[in-house]
């Protein structure tokens, strides 16, 4: 099983392992280890995708999630029907609720799997 690390933490490279301890409305809940942050993650495919205006959508547990290409775990080539994993980002005062971040192809991205 692939670990799950608190992106807080990471970019500190410390490092802590999240621990799973939920299946919530988005995704799957994960606690910190060491700051007791709650991180929520999920699967899904890429629906659509605007390059010109820099954003898509992602296939959600119960409706499309957003995303901005600066969200991106690092630079990948995206196409709609795509396998990427993701974690959910809450926002204020927004058009959408949450958007995803930290999104990384599944499987390397091959062949939309």
């Amino acid at each position: 099983m692939r670990s799950v690390y608190c992106q807080h933490h990471r970019e500190r490279k410390l490092l802590p392992v999240m621990i799973y301890f939920n299946n919530g409305s988005l995704g799957k809940e994960y606690i910190c280890a060491v700051c007791s942050g709650v991180r929520t993650f999920n699967t899904g495919k890429i629906v659509s995708i605007v390059p010109e205006c820099g954003y898509g959508f992602i296939s959600g547990v119960k409706e499309n999630i957003f995303f901005h290409f600066s969200n991106l775990a690092y630079d990948i080539r995206l196409h709609k029907g795509m396998a990427v994993s993701y974690e959910i980002e809450f926002l204020e005062d927004r058009k959408f609720n949450y958007q995803a971040t930290n999104i990384r192809p599944l499987n390397g991205g091959k062949n939309g799997y």
